[in-house]
């Protein structure tokens, strides 16, 4: 039997566990961390119920607004770390919307 060659180990940082949470932990995660991966999880049951009262409103709602702000903040950092992975459920119920708000801010970062 082959021995396996050592992998590198992959870093994965959780930056939110909820819609509200401490916006300031990603970005201290990313800074300090030096990740592989930042996962943030927003939605629940609530969460979930408040973003279809949103969109039933406004078609464009339905997305976590506290997401596109916080991208905002990470773009230098991402600029740094390009092969940072950002895995999110943020996209809620418009998914589209949430996507369009973050390539705008990464287009004005310079990253689109």
């Amino acid at each position: 039997m082959m021995a396996t060659p050592p992998r590198s180990p992959v870093r994965i940082g959780n930056g939110a566990g909820f819609w509200g949470d401490n916006i300031d932990a990603p970005v201290n995660l990313t800074r300090d961390g030096r990740l592989d991966y930042l996962t943030l999880e927003y939605l629940a049951e609530l969460t979930l119920a408040i973003l279809a009262h949103l969109r039933s409103k406004d078609p464009n709602a339905g997305y976590v607004t506290d997401f596109p702000e916080l991208l905002e903040r990470l773009a230098p950092m991402l600029a740094e770390q390009p092969n940072l992975k950002i895995v999110t459920n943020a996209g809620g119920l418009n998914p589209s919307a949430c996507a369009a708000a973050c390539g705008a801010i990464l287009e004005r970062a310079g990253q689109g």
